[in-house]
């Protein structure tokens, strides 16, 4: 205990009108005068103590004292908790703050995403984003997250970009639009960076981006919007970027800038009756869609089978759903290629997902594998050369045309090793087979993909009936979980692989896991 709060004691105590106080034992008295008090600089009064004790450790164990309260030794070696008040005694810190004292006054300590004297405020109660943003707080300010087209601290800009007057609709002079118009960029410092960033903006990837300079897709009309263009290239709007500002510039039209954008896409034929044929899909944006036949003919399909691998020599284009209808997005609508470009986007067309079509309208196409000149096999397989086409030879697990596909059999919850429910390991994740149309020749083929055999005996050591391979239906042995893989199977009983017999397509079903298939094998 401190001189200060021997005095502030003193204070708190009616009769008390002096102090004693040893720096070395830390004993504090609080006195009184009294009429008898010899010693008194009054006349007729002395000091006599009315309390006085002494600061300790620990002396009031087993009772120990309160983190507000200090053990406390009175002039009769009796010892108690005296209580210490400080600011924050009487202060409640909310939203899990904590309060520290400070000199003669108390600080509230707020966790991140709150602010004010007691921690009561959030960062986005005094923000309102606009255009249907949405406020988030952060540590210590706040973030509005603005829905597409939309850019600013507040979402109050209307931001949006294209490509105007390329040769396909990956490439084209740079024109965004804010303020209700639409204006070009100059090309002073635009590079890669800014490149990316538009690439990025119109939902293209990012990666292989080109820039180009000296109004090299056209001059445009209008106004020129920004002018030394400085970005990063991981930003999600160009206006996010370093500028001059919005129409500030020293640029003509002639030096309009541009760009090129490449875009991942994959290319998969389906619902053939073999893997050369079928309906067209592409995989773009992370989802499948499919292609309207709107002006689909001979130069759309050479794309197509030269996308897949094929040779585009003999290409056929198919109309109105031949191959049947599709599911989801229409992708591409409008095409016009030239029969020679590497990706189907190259093409000119009504842009991503632009279209008046419906799935009774899907392209498909038939291609033409006639020697391994026009084959690369993936995945370790090797090309041979058959009488009228060339064939990929596919190491174990791997099937399909360029042997693309991967894929493994198991047999779950059987009683033994031999049985079980079907499930198929495609596209890396294991998925069931509905028991629609599957039979033993079906069977036959999953039991061969396994190691066991298609016909012969179970080993003596299981007391099971000897049989051939064996189908079940119904979930018999118990209904799965995830994806039904395969619909409508129809193989011969010879293939080598579940993935070579006609069917439905990969997750093309109108099963439930009630209907999962499972088999039964013997062992070689």
């Amino acid at each position: 205990m401190g001189l200060k709060m021997c005095g502030r004691h003193c204070l708190h105590h009616k009769s008390c009108t002096a102090v004693n106080y040893d720096t070395v034992s830390l004993l504090c008295e609080l006195l009184v005068e009294t009429s008898t008090d010899t010693n008194s600089t009054i006349q007729d009064f002395r000091n006599s103590a009315i309390h006085t004790w002494s600061l300790t450790d620990d002396s009031c164990y087993p009772n120990p004292c309160s983190g507000k309260e200090r053990c406390v030794r009175t002039k009769k070696e009796d010892y108690y908790c005296l209580t210490i008040s400080t600011p924050c005694d009487d202060v409640i810190c909310q939203n899990g703050g904590t309060c520290k004292n400070r000199p003669s006054t108390f600080t509230c300590l707020c966790v991140d995403g709150y602010n004010g004297t007691f921690c009561q405020a959030t960062p986005c109660d005094d923000v309102i984003c606009q255009n249907g943003g949405t406020c988030k707080n952060g540590p210590s300010t706040f973030t509005c997250e603005c829905v597409e087209g939309y850019i600013g601290t507040l979402c109050e800009v209307h931001a949006k970009v294209r490509l105007v007057d390329g040769s396909h609709s990956l490439e084209g002079r740079v024109e965004i639009y804010v303020d209700e118009t639409w204006g070009t960029i100059c090309d002073d410092a635009f590079g890669e960076e800014e490149a990316r960033v538009i690439c990025g903006m119109i939902g293209y990837s990012k990666n292989g981006s080109i820039s180009y300079s000296s109004g090299y897709f056209g001059k445009g009309n209008g106004d020129i919007l920004l002018d030394e263009l400085n970005c990063i290239g991981t930003e999600t709007n160009i206006l996010d970027c370093q500028s001059s500002g919005l129409y500030h510039h020293d640029c003509e039209h002639k030096e309009d800038a541009g760009v090129a954008c490449q875009v991942y896409v994959k290319v998969r034929l389906v619902d053939g009756s073999h893997s050369l044929e079928g309906r067209v899909e592409i995989y773009v944006d992370g989802t499948w869609g499919t292609i309207c036949d709107d002006a689909f003919g001979e130069e759309e399909a050479r794309v197509i089978c030269g996308m897949i691998g094929y040779s585009k020599n003999g290409s056929i284009p198919y109309s109105s759903a031949y191959f049947g209808q599709g599911h989801g997005s229409i992708a591409l609508d409008g095409l016009n290629c030239i029969g020679t470009e590497t990706n189907i986007l190259a093409c000119q067309s009504n842009g991503l997902y632009n279209h008046d079509c419906e799935h009774k309208e899907d392209a498909g196409v038939a291609c033409q594998a006639t020697s391994c000149g026009d084959v690369i096999c993936q995945n370790g397989g090797t090309c041979k050369n058959g009488p009228s086409t060339a064939i990929c030879q596919c190491g174990e697990g791997y099937i399909g045309t360029l042997c693309e596909v991967y894929v493994k059999v198991r047999l779950v919850d059987g009683s033994h090793s031999l049985e079980g429910r079907v499930e198929i390991y495609v596209d890396g994740t294991w998925g069931t087979i509905c028991d629609d149309a599957f039979g033993e020749e079906e069977a036959r083929v999953i039991c061969g993909m396994i190691g066991y055999s298609k016909m012969g005996k179970i080993p003596k050591t299981i007391t099971y009936e000897v049989r051939r391979s064996i189908p079940y239906s119904s979930a018999y042995f118990g209904q799965g979980h995830g994806s039904i893989a395969l619909d409508e199977l129809n193989c011969i009983g010879t293939e080598t692989n579940i993935l070579a017999c006609q069917s439905n397509g990969l997750y093309h079903h109108d099963c439930e896991h009630k209907e999962d298939a499972g088999v039964a094998c013997q062992e070689n």
